[in-house]
């Protein structure tokens, strides 16, 4: 039987040199794509540039685990 993973990215923008990823996301469907498992985690883009349009704040994802640490 086949396994799918979706993964989903957040990030700061589109800049692959100055922007930082902020969240990520996983869900593992079955052949079905009916969702298995799923996992999410925020984190600390070590910048103040955050997405005003997602409501991020500095504050928050500071308290986060910073990117650096998944890469």
């Amino acid at each position: 039987m086949s396994v799918f993973a979706v993964i989903d990215t957040e990030t700061t923008g589109l800049n692959k040199r100055y922007d930082r990823i902020i969240e990520l996301a996983a869900v593992r469907a079955d052949a079905y794509f009916n969702p298995v498992d799923s996992w999410h985690t925020l984190l600390n883009p070590d910048t103040n540039a955050v997405s005003a349009t997602r409501g991020d704040t500095p504050a928050h994802l500071g308290t986060q685990p910073c990117c650096g640490g998944y890469s």
